[in-house]
């Protein structure tokens, strides 16, 4: 069994703002008491690009720690990427999460133009990544040579403030990915897989079944890490209410998944306060679950629950 974490809540938040509301977003994230501000990593919409608009949170906000869920492997080069976190690092005075992804969403790679590899070569080129970035923030010099990416006598500079580097989140649904973060990450994503042709969500992996397979996956790859390991997960839903049966078929409707599979599922957190974080002590107890992210949309419904669990 994993060491029982304490508990940590973070907020994923990309909308298009001005400079002023994004700053104050932050502010707001803090004082709600949730840890982290999150952004993800897409090509299409109006989303902020992610590094320079933490720089920006984590200046508003000084006790509130940022990061990314995920940057998507595949849009950036390791050698680059390195010295960027480590700049975001020293300028968010290391409060930063690095969280990297094989990258899933087919859209992404028809728009700049990327051959859309099959999982298992997005996941290799992750796993060579995440060796280099290690590498190069723990080393003095680097050279690599991988069937993905090839490094040569690169200086290892400038060093991230977080020693030895910071965190690394690596998460998702299948079986060799999350291996992967097992041996080579600090936090643990486990998430519903995305489909086959990467246009969107497999929701009937979103069951407590598939969550404990994928956990069991995880504490069989990571051997004696498993006790260090935080396990995150991503909620889709936080309705706070006292009509479960209502909420239930509106979520049944909206995912199908059965009203039964969705009260068990720990990515659904509906019913009163008390019941949502009996749910969370629950699935950390069961699963090792200990650091919750919602999307900013449900930040109000979540709020009271973070403020009795929160570091618990």
């Amino acid at each position: 069994m994993s060491t029982i974490h304490n508990f940590r809540f973070g907020v994923l938040a990309a909308r298009k703002v001005t400079w002023q509301k994004w700053q104050d977003t932050a502010r707001g994230i803090e004082a709600a008491g949730f840890s982290t501000l999150l952004m993800t990593d897409h090509l299409g919409g109006d989303r902020l690009s992610p590094l320079p608009a933490l720089v920006s949170a984590a200046d508003a906000a000084p006790s509130l720690r940022v990061g990314t869920i995920v940057l998507n492997n595949d849009l950036r080069h390791p050698a680059v990427l390195a010295k960027d976190v480590a700049t975001v690092d020293i300028l968010t005075d290391g409060r930063f999460e690095l969280g990297l992804g094989a990258g899933w969403e087919h859209a992404d790679y028809v728009r700049s133009g990327l051959p859309y590899d099959r999982a298992g070569v997005r996941v290799d080129r992750l796993e060579e990544s995440l060796a280099i970035l290690d590498a190069l923030f723990t080393g003095e010099t680097v050279t690599y040579s991988g069937e993905y990416y090839t490094i040569t006598d690169l200086p290892a500079l400038p060093k991230p403030a977080q020693a030895p580097r910071p965190p690394f989140l690596v998460g998702g649904g299948g079986k060799r990915v999350l291996s992967v973060a097992a041996r080579m990450a600090d936090i643990v994503g486990i998430h519903v897989r995305a489909r086959t042709d990467g246009n969107g969500q497999d929701w009937t992996s979103a069951t407590r079944q598939d969550v404990e397979q994928k956990v069991g996956w995880v504490r069989t790859a990571a051997g004696e890490r498993f006790s260090q390991l935080e396990l995150c997960q991503n909620v889709f839903s936080v309705v706070v209410t006292h009509d479960r049966q209502a909420t239930e078929r509106e979520m049944t409707a909206r995912f199908g998944l059965s009203a039964a599979a969705i009260l068990e599922s720990p990515y659904f957190l509906l019913g009163s306060v008390e019941q949502i974080g009996d749910q969370l002590l629950e699935n950390r107890q069961r699963f090792g679950i200990s650091y919750i992210i919602t999307p900013d949309v449900f930040l109000d419904a979540l709020a009271p629950v973070v403020a009795n669990l929160a570091g618990t």
